[in-house]
């Protein structure tokens, strides 16, 4: 698909409209772990680092598998930024974004709630909020990105939020719970710092 032909359908030409694509287009090649970490933080790559680890126990030691959700919450992460800095959402949407926002904060605090208060982990909450988080991320991003991109978000919520590996990371005698106390040490760290 050519950018510039894209850009120049009215006849005017779009510098910004270009710049975006551009933007999307390298995320679209660019997205493994090593380019991530050029954006991203050193304790937001720790908790990625122990996401992966837990995706990769849980799927087998697949590794292929658990990069590819990590590759999808990487660019999905990125391209919602790239909407935002842009000021490509409307109203509506950036009325969404500040509900997933908050949501998804809620939801950290209640995976470190899960983590240090014994017994009081349920998978079918945690899942219904993962869920919700979903929903919300689907009304910013319906208008913006492709189906493909749309389908990976999706993807990357019924995996970390089914129930199954949620029950599998919680409970006591799991073998995720040293990368769980990680995640939730780093999870803590961004809530004080301010950066979730």
């Amino acid at each position: 698909m050519n950018v510039y032909a894209i850009s120049m359908a009215d006849g005017h030409f779009k510098a910004k409209e270009i710049g975006l694509k551009a933007q999307k287009k390298i995320l679209g090649k660019m997205s493994s772990k090593n380019f991530a970490k050029v954006f991203i933080d050193d304790t937001t790559g720790k908790a990625l680092d122990c996401l992966y680890k837990m995706a990769k126990e849980y799927c087998g030691s697949n590794k292929k598998e658990a990069e590819k959700y990590m590759k999808y919450l990487i660019k999905t992460v990125i391209k919602v930024g790239i909407l935002y800095r842009n000021n490509r959402l409307n109203d509506t949407e950036l009325h969404a974004a500040d509900q997933f926002r908050k949501k998804f904060q809620t939801t950290c605090m209640i995976v470190v709630s899960f983590y240090e208060v014994d017994y009081s982990f349920d998978k079918n909450y945690l899942s219904q909020m993962l869920l919700e988080c979903n929903s919300l991320l689907l009304q910013i991003i319906q208008n913006h990105l492709t189906q493909k991109s749309i389908d990976r978000a999706n993807n990357l919520f019924q995996f970390f939020g089914s129930a199954d590996f949620l029950e599998a990371v919680f409970k006591k005698d799991s073998n995720h719970r040293g990368n769980l106390k990680i995640l939730v040490d780093c999870v803590n760290k961004m809530m004080d710092d301010g950066t979730l």
